[in-house]
């Protein structure tokens, strides 16, 4: 889940590449800069799918597929640290919309 394709990574090994559900290039620079917080980052990237039709589409759909088997969603941070995927997960588990 990155707005950029992963490079060195082929495209059959993973079913689908989801560019709607990644953070802005600005919110993410600032968050790895330090100038955003964690809290500041969750709430703005929220912010960023809650307006982005695309995002909310991408969610219905990941949504549709969980509930008939395993989703694994991957991202380049490092297993443990905060990530956007966290937040995804979390929008999935508590089964909202973004309005």
């Amino acid at each position: 889940m990155t707005r950029h394709y992963p490079r060195g990574v082929r495209r059959d090994r993973f079913d689908e590449w989801c560019r709607a559900l990644s953070p802005s290039r600005e919110l993410l620079r600032s968050y790895r800069s330090g100038a955003t917080p964690w809290a500041g980052f969750e709430e703005a990237f929220l912010a960023e799918l809650g307006a982005s039709c695309g995002a909310r589409d991408a969610l219905l759909a990941l949504r549709a597929r969980a509930a008939s088997g395993e989703v694994t969603l991957l991202c380049y941070e490092k297993e443990g640290l905060p990530c956007h995927r966290h937040v995804v997960k979390a929008v999935l588990d508590r089964n909202i919309l973004l309005a």
